[in-house]
């Protein structure tokens, strides 16, 4: 099963809004149609039910870029943003795998040497070649993933695994890195930012907390 219960909570970190409606003429008909109203978004909505929500941007946004514009949104568009919430990237209290030991991603910078994988899957060293940090609002959340075998990563649900798909995409039970997932919580960033790295090589890989994730940045 996969992890559905992010969707309201992710939904307002997203910038979701509750728009106010408003009536117009339906055509001839002698009824009419209610359309939401907001003045953050244009007029007018395309649908009734149509809600106003901030787009994320694109898929890494990174500090001084201007803050992404609203649109109107289809119930189908709400539902998937609250489902995977917006691109977001690790937690500050996330260590990564390097050379001379586990370093806060937080620390890390271009340059810097960390473990990654190459294409026949072995563990090599290889520099980072991008580093993002990302402010988030008060009311963003990552999820807290615990695996059987004691590993625990805070990650971002839209964050990408190693393999096909994302963190959303799990449940309990599912397999992570070799060991099964025990419980997926919701929890507040710490430090009101998330982080990302790219390493050199063919993969982009990197272990957080001892778990071999992707990057948003491949």
């Amino acid at each position: 099963m996969r992890f559905i219960f992010l969707l309201a909570s992710l939904l307002v970190g997203c910038g979701s809004t509750t728009p106010t409606p408003a009536t117009e003429p339906s055509g001839g008909s002698g009824s009419s149609v209610t359309r939401p109203t907001d003045p953050r978004c244009p007029d007018p909505a395309p649908t009734p039910t149509a809600t106003c929500v901030q787009d994320c941007g694109p898929p890494v946004v990174r500090d001084g870029d201007p803050p992404p514009p609203f649109r109107w949104a289809t119930e189908e568009d709400v539902a998937k943003r609250a489902q995977f919430g917006c691109p977001r990237c690790l937690d500050a209290t996330v260590r990564i795998a390097t050379p001379t030991g586990e370093r806060l991603v937080s620390t890390l910078g271009l340059g810097d040497e960390v473990f990654t994988e190459d294409a026949r899957g072995n563990r090599v060293v290889a520099p980072i070649i991008r580093v993002t940090r990302v402010g988030v609002p008060a009311t963003h959340r990552v999820v807290a993933v615990t695996l059987e075998d004691g590993r625990t990563v805070r990650v971002s649900a839209m964050h990408p695994l190693a393999t096909d798909g994302v963190i959303g995409n799990l449940g309990v039970g599912a397999l992570l890195d070799g060991s099964l997932v025990t419980e997926l919580r919701l929890v507040v960033p710490v430090g009101g930012a998330t982080w990302d790295l790219l390493p050199a090589g063919e993969t982009g890989h990197y272990w957080a907390n001892g778990v071999r994730l992707g990057s948003t940045l491949q």
